[in-house]
């Protein structure tokens, strides 16, 4: 049976390593069958049956002649589905380490969640009740993929986007754990608020010696204006309206 190969999913998991390719051929050379089916699915975007899971052995097989035989995966339809199909059933056989697995889950994230969306459009239109039917969680689902728990998932998400680049490298190069770089980014987040903090006081301490003193507001013959900011002690205050829409959202 001749299948598409589409680029994009022949690219969504890392590729096996030369030797690893190597071994596969040898073995299915050795043995003169591929004795597990090859899988693919109907693509409904373009009407042709596409390769979905073998993809080495469906080229060692086109590259040696020896037979193989197929099966449809009748529950994916298009390309998107069969990503997501991909990553669920074929992530965790790959020789990859858990930091690699969880940063591949992640970087599809969007395409996950889009995938559980509509499949629970499709059970809510089967399940008129909501209370019945169990909610999408993306972050399990991830975590279900990787092969890890939830939390790491979403530790090295708090890492990604808010870490510090030194710190990604050596998460993703395995020199310390998520859990770790997830630690020291909050400790390395608190000294820079404690920086900040000290620096901000400074800041109205200095500004606050040009301000009117609370002595000269209690003077009734000194205006007070909206928009003018009085120095209390070591406390600033603003003068504001509550009545005014404006001054309240900000």
């Amino acid at each position: 049976m001749q299948l598409t190969i589409d680029k994009t999913l022949e690219e969504l998991i890392p590729p096996l390593t030369q030797e690893e390719f190597t071994l596969l051929q040898e073995n299915i050379e050795q043995a003169g069958i591929i004795h597990d089916a090859i899988l693919y699915f109907e693509n409904s975007e373009n009407g042709l049956p596409t390769l979905l899971d073998g993809h080495n052995r469906y080229k060692i097989a086109q590259d040696t002649g020896i037979c193989f035989d197929t099966k449809r995966v009748a529950t994916v339809h298009n390309t998107n589905q069969a990503m997501a199909w991909m990553l669920t059933n074929q992530l965790g056989k790959r020789n990859l380490t858990d930091i690699q697995k969880v940063q591949i889950a992640l970087k599809h994230k969007p395409l996950l969640e889009q995938v559980g969306k509509d499949r629970q459009n499709t059970k809510h239109q089967l399940v008129p009740t909501l209370a019945e039917a169990k909610p999408h969680s993306t972050r399990s689902e991830l975590a279900k993929i990787a092969g890890v728990g939830h939390e790491t998932i979403r530790k090295v998400e708090i890492v990604n986007h808010r870490g510090e680049e030194d710190l990604r490298r050596k998460m993703n190069a395995g020199k310390v754990t998520p859990h770790e770089a997830y630690k020291e980014t909050l400790r390395r987040e608190g000294s820079m608020r404690k920086l900040t903090l000290k620096r901000d006081s400074a800041d109205v301490e200095s500004r606050a010696e040009a301000l009117p003193s609370f002595e000269i507001l209690a003077n009734p013959a000194h205006q007070v204006e909206v928009g003018q900011w009085w120095q209390l002690g070591r406390h600033t205050l603003y003068v504001g309206d509550s009545a005014l829409p404006a001054f309240c959202k900000s």
